[in-house]
This record gives C-alpha cells, sequence and structure tokens, in this order.
C-alpha cells in the first residue's frame, strides 16, 4: 500500500509532463469573479429550449445538436468531438473548451477493513487529485508520446514493432489526447496497521 501514492504522484507528474505551460488565451470566470456589469442574459441562440421557453418544453436530441452547433461557430475556443454512433445513427457529441479549469482523480483501492460495528467497516485507499487547466493536444509527436507512455506503463515487457504494430496515422487521428496544466494537487492515503 505504501507504493500506491508515489504512484499516483508519478501519474500526476505523467501529466504534467504532456501539459507544457501555455499562457491561457482568454479568462474563464468562475464564482464571484464575474465582471461588474453582467447581467446573466444570454442572446437567444446561446439559450436551450428549455431556456427560450420558461421551462416548458424539453429539448430534443436535434434541439441539443443545434444548441452545440450554434456554440460551435461562435468562438474558435469551442471543440466538438464525436464520442460514438449508435445504431440509429445519432451522435454523441462531446464539446470541450479551451483551457477550461479541471479536476483530475486518480485513486487506488486497498485492503478491505472489516470491523466489529457496521459503522467502523473501512478500506484502506490512497489518492491524488490534481487542479488546472486541459487542453486538447493536436500534435501528432505529443500524441504519439502520451499514448506510448500508456501501452508502456499497463504492458511495459511489450515493444511496438515486435510485439505489436505501432500506432497509426489513422489511429491518432482517431484519439481525442487531453492534457492538464496543473496548478495545484493534494494527495491522501489511509493504511490500516497490519
Amino acid at each position: 500500500m505504501n507504493k500506491i501514492l508515489p504512484r499516483a504522484v508519478a501519474l500526476a507528474a505523467l501529466l504534467a509532463l504532456f501539459a507544457p505551460h501555455v499562457p491561457a488565451a482568454q479568462k474563464i470566470y468562475w464564482g464571484d469573479s464575474v465582471p461588474a456589469g453582467w447581467n446573466g442574459k444570454w442572446p437567444a441562440k446561446y439559450l436551450t429550449v428549455p431556456e427560450k421557453t420558461n421551462y416548458t418544453r424539453t429539448a430534443s436530441s436535434t434541439d441539443v445538436l443545434d444548441f452545440i452547433d450554434a456554440l460551435r461557430w461562435s468562438s474558435d475556443k469551442v471543440y466538438v468531438i464525436n464520442m460514438f454512433t449508435t445504431t440509429l445513427r445519432r451522435t454523441c457529441p462531446a464539446v470541450v473548451l479551451a483551457n477550461p479549469r479541471v479536476c483530475f482523480t486518480v485513486a487506488e483501492l486497498g485492503r478491505l477493513l472489516p470491523a466489529d460495528t457496521a459503522m467502523e467497516f473501512s478500506n484502506e485507499f490512497a489518492s491524488v487529485v490534481v487542479f488546472g487547466q486541459a487542453r486538447l493536444v493536436e500534435s501528432e509527436a505529443e500524441k504519439r508520446r502520451a499514448l506510448q507512455a500508456l501501452l508502456d506503463k499497463y504492458f511495459p515487457d511489450l515493444r511496438p514493432g515486435a510485439d505489436y504494430r505501432p500506432m497509426t496515422e489513422a489511429e491518432l487521428n482517431a484519439t481525442a489526447v487531453y492534457a492538464i496544466e496543473i496548478e495545484a494537487w493534494s494527495g491522501k492515503q489511509k493504511v490500516a496497521p497490519q
């Protein structure tokens, strides 16, 4: 169990390695940092169907896609990827904003700890939480390095070209890779005496 926290910290460091510092092009406002004078009113094209109808209608899948389209064409900070396509040929988009604040957690479960009373049952664990800015990795070389690092971590005895076919350009283009510029992190663990 004592090796878990260093591994989690190593994963967080790996994320930081693949997320070089890129200054934010636009400030993202959170909570009380919203500028004075903002009235909270968005132009009609940025409202969802429920918002436009005072919540008397729900949005259809087509309404949601139209809303996402309005966002996509209004800013170069919005990136839309297709998560999957259903058997009915409907797409499920994911909307990614440039440099959004994110929180990423790595956790590992240890031993289950029985007790004399139900309320005292527990488990060992270790976890790391990182906070920062996420960005979509667009460089083919950076994507390849990040994906190969994952393969090397989980399959350390296998080598591309010898044990399996290396990644193709088409596979890289079909895979979204995100990097996190870590601004802060925190870790904790619970280890019971032996």
